[in-house]
This record gives structure tokens, C-alpha cells and sequence, in this order.
């Protein structure tokens, strides 16, 4: 027999509609390790009601224990309900009973005994928020520097060019040598600036801030006037 942990894994989920997500559950615990190997699985905003039977969201190896939200006595018609997975070889459904269900305008509870042969009554949960600053590592992003310096760097590098060599009996050839020889200039000639991004958000000295945040910017097309 493999050994267990000494403590029961647990996910809390954050379901609003359990039936709606039962397909994406079955797959998470089928493909997720971190679902198939929870012992439990917590429940929030279930949605379910009388209609809906256990069996319908229920993934392969574990066994839900519900209750749902009573609209007479909230007088809410929608929303609401708790349930627990319990993945039953880690405990046996027939040792697992609901010892009390309760539900108000206010509080909604389901409470069980000590699972199967456990030694640990209470299982406290604390949920941790990481802020998606903390969970996201910095990027780092490079983009060109154009003003009237680059600009006209880049006229001058296309003024000293012999157009003539370019020419090609194939068309399309023609308009692939170009597009490229454009492109090599412009990687030779326009100063480049690396920035940070942070959560969405750039971090730039004073000098990219008119070219990110400024209402007018030059057209590139009006770099090749003279060629079209």
C-alpha cells in the first residue's frame, strides 16, 4: 500500500455553475496533478439545486457532498451552494456522512465529521493572494526610436542608395530584395531603446515617453516617397 501524506491536499473552487464547468472538471482531474492528486476538492457557488443530480458533475473516483442554496429561505433564486468533493480512495464513501447543513440569508454551511480513520479533526483553510505583480515576471521589450534625427538617417541611407542594382527581371523577386534591404537599413541606422514591462505597465525614462504617449506620430510611409 503507498504511503499518504500526513495531511489531506485540498483545492478550494470558485465554481459559479458546477454543471455548466463538470466537463472541465473531469479533465482537470484527469489531466492536472494538482486535481488528481487532491484529496478534496471545496466547492463555492455551486449553482446546483434539486434538479440537478450528484452523479451529473460528479468526476470519475470521487464523491460529492452538497448543499445548496434554499431560494424560501434566502429568498434568493439563484447562486449560492457549497459542496465537497471527497476522492474515495483516500476515503471510503460509506464511512462519510454530513453531520450538519446549514443555510440562511447570510451563511451557507456544510459540515462533516473526521474522515475515516484520520487522526486530525480540523483541517483549517487560510486562502493566500499573490498579487499578479508578485505571480508575473518582468518582460523586457525592445523597440525602435523614431524622431527627426532617425527619420532623416534613414532618408539619408536610402538617398546614397543605387536603386538600379535591385532591379529584377521577377517581380515579386524584386519587392522581396527591397522589402529586405529596407529592413536592413533601418536595423543599421534607427537607435533602438529596452524597456521593462511590469504587469502591463512600461517602465521608460522621460526619453520614450513622448514617442509611447504622443497623439501624432510620422507617417513610415512618407519615408519611402521618393521610391513608390
Amino acid at each position: 500500500m503507498k504511503a499518504r501524506l500526513p495531511l489531506p491536499t485540498c483545492l478550494l473552487i470558485n465554481a459559479q455553475s458546477l454543471r455548466g464547468k463538470a466537463d472541465e472538471l473531469t479533465a482537470n482531474v484527469r489531466y492536472m496533478h494538482e486535481y488528481r492528486g487532491a484529496c478534496m476538492l471545496a466547492v463555492t457557488e455551486t449553482w446546483l439545486d434539486g434538479n440537478v443530480p450528484s452523479n451529473e458533475v460528479e468526476p470519475t473516483g470521487y464523491t460529492l457532498y452538497r448543499a445548496d442554496r434554499d431560494p424560501g429561505i434566502t429568498g434568493k433564486t439563484s447562486g449560492g451552494g457549497v459542496g465537497l468533493f471527497i476522492r474515495d480512495d483516500w476515503c471510503w464513501r460509506g464511512s462519510v456522512v454530513v453531520r450538519e447543513s446549514l443555510c440562511t440569508p447570510d451563511i451557507e454551511l456544510l459540515s462533516l465529521p473526521p474522515l475515516g480513520a484520520s487522526d486530525h479533526n480540523v483541517v483549517h483553510l487560510r486562502p493566500v493572494y499573490q498579487r499578479l505583480l508578485e505571480r508575473e515576471k518582468p518582460q523586457t521589450r525592445t523597440v525602435k526610436i523614431w524622431n527627426e534625427d532617425s527619420i532623416m538617417a534613414l532618408q539619408g541611407c536610402f538617398d546614397c542608395t543605387s536603386w538600379e542594382v535591385f532591379k529584377c527581371p521577377d517581380l515579386n523577386e524584386q519587392v522581396e530584395v527591397i522589402s529586405d534591404y529596407i529592413v536592413f537599413c533601418e536595423n543599421s541606422v534607427v537607435p533602438t531603446k529596452s524597456f521593462k514591462i511590469i504587469n502591463s505597465r512600461m517602465e521608460t525614462d522621460d526619453f520614450l515617453k513622448p514617442y509611447f504617449y504622443s497623439t501624432s506620430h510620422n507617417n513610415p510611409t512618407s519615408l519611402f516617397g521618393p521610391y513608390t
